[in-house]
């Protein structure tokens, strides 16, 4: 079965996500950068009143907010992305893939109704939940497609 198939079998809230870091969108960039780093995240979710109203990642903070005198005590709202795009946890994992490729995100807030934001998904979660999934498939390939063996590991 192809692994775009075995991803529609799965929902997105059925992995463990990165918990979602909150600031407020008025909060200074250099203080979320430094909440960014004592959490080890590389994102953080921009709140304006309760709403989702961007993501700031490692990306924003190193093309947009860093000056060559700093990071600046503008609002991380100026540096955001705003309105990413977000999906349900109840969407299966395979919905994720199209915006992470033709969007370039390697983050998507993952929404649960009433409870608000469960957590991010993140490139770096998938592509661990497919090498999980299927080993066999994903972590035994060859370095080069054409690539085989003339005598067997360890003989």
């Amino acid at each position: 079965m192809p692994i775009y198939r075995e991803l529609e079998h799965h929902p997105i809230g059925s992995i463990a996500l990165e918990p979602a870091l909150t600031v407020a969108g008025d909060t200074a960039a250099g203080a979320v950068a430094a909440a960014m780093h004592a959490s080890r995240r590389s994102h953080v979710l921009v709140l304006d009143g309760g709403r989702l109203a961007g993501i700031f990642t490692y990306y924003d903070l190193l093309m947009r907010a860093v000056t060559p005198d700093g990071l600046p005590a503008t609002p991380v709202r100026d540096f955001m992305t705003p309105n990413p795009t977000t999906l349900p946890a109840t969407a299966p994992l395979s919905a994720a893939v199209a915006p992470m490729v033709a969007g370039g995100y390697r983050h998507i807030p993952i929404a649960d109704g009433a409870r608000g934001y469960l957590g991010v998904l993140t490139s770096h979660i998938l592509l661990q939940f497919l090498a999980e999934m299927l080993p066999d498939r994903i972590l035994n390939l060859p370095p080069r497609p054409h690539q085989t063996a003339r005598v067997p590991d360890g003989a």
